[in-house]
Order: structure tokens, then sequence, then C-alpha cells
């Protein structure tokens, strides 16, 4: 079945598989300062482009404006069946918010939100199943 003619219940169903299988090679990182978990986030998110073959920042800097960046990286990422989610503002469990990296429609990266833990004044922690 294409994954465009799933419903919703079936492409949510789908996506919990995916989880599930991707949760256990998640490791989790703790940082001193919220620089660092940023640094490591960002360096997360390159790595994980990187490896499925799709490098934005040099396409960025061939191009002469934003908008064209934009349409051009959009049109690669499809050619590369490469979809990239954001789902840090949703009602998902708090583990599970992040950016989601897809590659013909099965997670292959996760990298998450950075949180604070406990009440300790310097502890971020990422996880994430990209490796480092």
């Amino acid at each position: 079945m294409n994954f465009e003619d799933r419903t919703l219940d079936e492409i949510s169903e789908h996506h919990k598989d995916n989880w599930n299988h991707i949760q256990k090679d998640l490791v989790r990182k703790s940082f001193p300062s919220i620089v660092y978990a940023i640094q490591y986030r960002t360096h997360a998110f390159n790595k994980a482009m990187d490896i499925l073959g799709f490098n934005p920042a040099v396409v960025m800097s061939l191009c002469t404006s934003r908008e064209t960046a934009e349409n051009v990286i959009d049109n690669m990422l499809k050619k590369h069946k490469i979809a990239v989610e954001d789902w840090s503002d949703t009602d998902v469990d708090e583990s599970r918010k992040g950016v989601y990296f897809y590659k013909n429609n099965e997670i292959a990266y996760f990298v998450s939100d950075i949180t604070k833990e406990g009440n300790l004044i310097d502890n971020f922690i990422i996880s994430t199943n990209v490796k480092l």
C-alpha cells in the first residue's frame, strides 16, 4: 500500500512501530550548559542529513536568495525521499518531542528537543540515534 493511500490511524500506527524500532538505539547525552547542548544538537542534525546523502548547507551556498534555497532544498528532499518533521510543539510524550528524519517513509533518525532534568542548574539532555 502506498503511504499516501493510508488512513491517519494507519499512519499513526506505522509511526509508533517505527518509533519502537529506533527507540532501542537512542543515546542520551547530558551537557553542562545549553550552549554545548545546542552545538551537539546542530551536529546531530548535520550528521543525519549527511548520512541520508543530503547537505542543505552546500545547496544554500549555491543559491542567491532564501526563497530559491528553500525551493531547491524542498525539491531535493523529495527527490531523495527524505522528509524532516519537527514534533516539538505536538501533544506527544516529552521524550518523543524533537525532529524526525524520514527516509522512504520510515524514521531514519531522531534528535530530541533539549530538556532540563532535575533541579541541577547545568543538566541539559538530548537523545538521538544519530551515530556521532
